[in-house]
């Protein structure tokens, strides 16, 4: 009868432990994730003939701001534009449709990149992303850090 208790008791303990594993914490999931070796300022210059063949961004150098988990792109004539991650990892990004896109297609969503860093250069893949401008900006050249 012993044993029975004892392997009773081994079943509910080890079911109430492995509740406890990947459970929803927040602070693991993937949307929370941010990696702080990403965060610092990146910069990149789109030249004229790029913006003008592939109707992107528009030319001049782009600025790349990622803190703790928030990014922002500041443009030529004094351009801010937050991108408001919904999702910042090592690896990935995800921001939030923008309506004010002026090349939509088919219509405003969210953006999703593949990301890799490598030193100080970090380069979006774009898995997709309906705001062209976005996509383009993100994806026409590797990003060279400028500051920590």
């Amino acid at each position: 009868m012993r044993v029975r208790q004892i392997v009773v008791l081994m079943v509910v303990l080890g079911t109430a432990t492995l509740a406890g594993c990947g459970g929803n914490d927040e602070s693991s999931s993937p949307e929370t994730l941010v990696s702080p070796g990403l965060d610092g300022t990146y910069e990149m210059t789109v030249a004229e003939d790029d913006a003008a063949v592939t109707g992107g961004a528009s030319p001049g150098r782009w600025t790349l701001t990622i803190n703790a988990g928030d990014a922002t792109f500041d443009g030529p004539g004094g351009r801010h534009i937050p991108l408001m991650p919904t999702e910042i990892s090592e690896t990935r990004m995800i921001v939030p449709a923008d309506a004010n896109c002026p090349n939509n297609d088919p219509a405003p969503g969210e953006g999703e990149y593949e990301l890799e860093s490598s030193g100080d250069s970090l380069t979006f893949t774009k898995v997709q992303d309906p705001c062209g401008d976005r996509a383009f900006t993100f994806t026409i050249h590797t990003w060279q850090r400028s500051a920590p």
